[in-house]
């Protein structure tokens, strides 16, 4: 029987996401033995200290294959796209830059503040299109404050997805789910998986899952700054562009998709804010990292997260496919809230009940 033009179509446009995807992941891990080879010889190398969730010294900066994967996509597919390269691919490049910089030698959290802000502010004015001497059309307060909100989105999750970097897969598998459910949310709302910005997920989600292997369940090297802090920073850009180009009924169901990483970490620093302590110095009193004090291992509560990230992602979709309406979108929302409260509450018993202390992995 021969096939129908629509089946073809229908094939071809399942394939290549398919392919996308693999591809990501085969380059990735085809890459990382060279770049983790390089990283030992020039002592790019992650000692444990009282703050680590590790005992033994380890590689870190990986993240660098998945950047160059991620950068070497944005080049293509920025070239279909009016401003891409200069408004985000640059952008990308310059903050995995600096991050690799602080990867090798510390660099003061001001200056990489600075770095994350100024990237935030070229995705800021190339998503909506700011041009000098133009304001942006509806009311100056409305469109300033939601300008403003994007630019903060994009700072926060930095710097939230640098912070939950601190045990074996965690923020790998959030990359891969992410990514993943960042498609799929987009098909659901009928738009293309070739759309730019959902090609770009499945290419960060299969190039994470390319890096999994290599950090998980077992750590033979860390992602390191340039790799949370740059895929932070994609994320957070890809969830804005969707929710632009799908008119907004993307957002909620998009945000979802990050409140674990976003919940731990702003309740986290309130909590250390209220007490005095520092809230930019390095700790260990994130809700996941009481999990693995009080003797859950790296396994257990990465495994944990990623199966509760994957029915996030499961009900948004679900919200998606039944119109994404505001009923559903508010069900959504108190849903993932019940879901990572839940979680969080699980974490601080268990710390409790132990007394904490316990000896890292």
């Amino acid at each position: 029987m021969r096939m129908t033009a629509a089946m073809s179509s229908e094939l071809s446009s399942m394939v290549r996401p398919l392919a996308t995807f693999v591809a990501a992941a085969v380059i990735s891990a085809g890459i990382l033995p060279p770049i983790r080879a390089a990283l030992r010889a020039g002592g790019v190398v992650d000692r444990p200290n009282a703050r680590s969730s590790h005992a033994i010294a380890t590689v870190r900066g990986g993240g660098l294959a998945i950047v160059l994967v991620c950068v070497t996509a944005m080049i293509f597919a920025g070239m279909a796209v009016r401003g891409a390269l200069v408004g985000f691919a640059l952008p990308t490049v310059v903050l995995a830059a600096v991050s690799f910089a602080d990867d090798y030698r510390p660099i003061g959290a001001r200056t990489r503040l600075l770095v994350h802000g100024v990237a935030a502010l070229s995705a800021v004015i190339w998503l909506y299109r700011l041009e000098p001497g133009k304001s942006p059309d509806g009311d100056g307060w409305i469109v300033g404050g939601g300008l403003a909100a994007a630019g903060l989105w994009i700072v926060g999750y930095v710097n939230a997805f640098n912070f939950m970097d601190g045990i074996n897969g965690l923020a790998s598998t959030q990359a891969l789910i992410t990514g993943v459910g960042t498609a799929a949310l987009a098909g659901a709302a009928h738009i293309s998986l070739d759309h730019p910005a959902a090609w770009l997920a499945l290419v960060l989600a299969g190039a994470s899952l390319g890096f999994l292997p290599f950090n998980f369940p077992r750590a033979s090297i860390f992602l390191g700054d340039v790799g949370s802090a740059t895929v932070g920073y994609v994320l957070a850009v890809l969830a804005l562009w969707l929710a632009r180009d799908s008119g907004w009924s993307l957002l909620v169901p998009l945000a979802c998709l990050h409140l674990n990483f976003v919940g731990d970490t702003s309740l986290t620093l309130l909590r250390r804010w209220r007490r005095g302590e520092p809230v930019m110095q390095p700790h260990r009193t994130h809700f996941y990292q009481l999990a693995v004090r009080a003797g859950r291992s790296h396994t257990q509560v990465t495994l944990i997260m990623a199966m509760l990230q994957a029915a996030i992602v499961g009900l948004a979709l679900v919200a998606v496919h039944r119109g994404g309406t505001r009923g559903e979108a508010i069900e959504l929302c108190i849903a993932t809230l019940l879901v990572w409260t839940g979680f969080f509450a699980w974490c601080e018993r268990a710390f409790n009940r132990s007394g904490g202390g316990r000896p890292v992995e």
